[in-house]
C-alpha cells in the first residue's frame, strides 16, 4: 500500500523532522515548502504513521516567499532554516515562534 498527500501549490523543498517525544509506534515526520510565485506559499507539517499508513498534516502560510530549501533542525523540531526565493538565508522559525512549538502540541 501506498499513502498521497496532495499540495495545493508546486512544491521544491522537503526535509525530516525529529519524532516527537509523544510520538507513538513508527511515526516518521516531515516538513514540505511550497514555491508559488502568486500565491502565499505554504508549510506543511507532515506526520505518517507506519502502520496504519495514515498521514496528518497542519498547514501554516508562509507569504515570505516561495520556499526554495528547508533544513531541519535535528536537536530543536520547532527550528526550521529556510532558503527563500529571495536569495536570502535565514534561520527561520516560522510558521514557530517561542510560544509556539511545530506543530503546536
Amino acid at each position: 500500500m501506498a499513502a498521497i498527500y496532495g499540495l495545493e501549490y508546486s512544491c521544491r523543498a522537503l526535509c525530516a523532522r525529529p519524532s516527537d517525544d509523544n510520538d507513538e509506534g513508527d511515526i516518521l515526520n516531515f516538513l514540505v515548502g511550497t514555491c508559488s510565485a502568486r500565491h502565499d506559499n505554504q508549510l506543511h507539517a507532515l506526520a505518517f504513521d507506519d502502520e496504519s499508513e495514515e498521514i496528518t498534516s497542519q498547514v501554516y502560510s508562509y507569504p515570505q516567499g516561495a520556499i526554495q530549501a528547508l533544513s531541519c533542525n535535528n536537536l530543536d523540531r520547532s527550528m526550521v532554516a529556510v532558503l527563500r526565493e529571495s536569495g536570502s538565508y535565514n534561520g527561520h522559525n516560522s510558521p514557530c515562534n517561542k510560544q509556539q512549538t511545530c506543530p503546536p502540541q
